[in-house]
């Protein structure tokens, strides 16, 4: 009797295909709850090399496997980007170097949200997205909003401090602001005002009409790699 061993395999490949799709459920979720906070950008997947999620194809080209491929087709309307990165993981001692890629999610800009909203109607998938950023204008209205408004304080504040200048605005890397994919994340020559998430870029262009806000450079803690930016305001004393 010949044994069919097709029949075997196929209980494994299911299951191994339910795993795939739960994950990218899973990473996608993390999208949609970035768009409801508006982020500026959600890093919904970190490949590493050697762990089966892509092949590389040449020096800038990849190809995708499992749970990536299928979050990837997910992440489709919102016109998802990878991002190449080399990181040291673990301590200086023990460590070591790590290198793969970021799968990236940008909140859309004003053409790309209209484009989706028409698009809506026969599609529950981009449904569920434009349902997202839409409760996200919501969330950057209210805390432009609250920003805007304690402005003044705090400019008054810090002139009773005899300081010079004031921060209106604590600028987090993901949540406020995004480099460029191809922009190096750290050693760069700064943050630009394009680059600001939607509720760092309302209350810029609010401060704007009437004033000069720049952004600066914040002092990092001991061990932190990442960049943090205020929106500041000078004045005299």
């Amino acid at each position: 009797m010949a044994l069919d061993r097709s029949k075997l395999t196929k209980p494994a490949q299911a299951d191994t295909g339910a795993q795939q799709r739960s994950a990218a459920d899973s990473c996608f979720v993390e999208v949609i709850d970035g768009l409801r906070l508006a982020h500026q950008q959600t890093r919904c997947l970190r490949m590493v090399s050697g762990d089966g999620s892509f092949t590389p194809e040449g020096r800038t080209q990849v190809t995708l496997h499992g749970a990536a491929l299928l979050l990837w087709k997910l992440c489709q309307p919102l016109a998802p980007q990878l991002w190449a990165f080399r990181e040291w993981v673990g301590s200086q001692d023990s460590g070591c170097q790590e290198t793969g890629y970021y799968m990236l999610v940008n909140w859309p800009d004003e053409a790309k949200r209209q484009e989706l909203l028409q698009k809506q109607a026969g599609d529950a998938h981009i449904r569920k997205i434009c349902d997202a950023f839409t409760a996200g204008l919501a969330a950057v209205d209210k805390r432009a909003e609250a920003t805007l408004a304690a402005v003044q304080e705090v400019c008054e504040t810090r002139a009773r401090e005899e300081w010079s200048w004031a921060s209106v605005m604590v600028l987090a890397p993901g949540k406020d602001f995004a480099y460029p994919s191809d922009y190096p994340e750290h050693g760069g020559s700064g943050l630009k005002p394009e680059w600001l998430g939607p509720a760092a870029a309302k209350v810029f262009a609010a401060l704007a009409a009437d004033d000069k806000p720049r952004l600066r450079a914040r002092n990092q803690h001991a061990g932190d790699t990442k960049s943090y930016y205020d929106i500041v305001l000078d004045f005299d004393v």
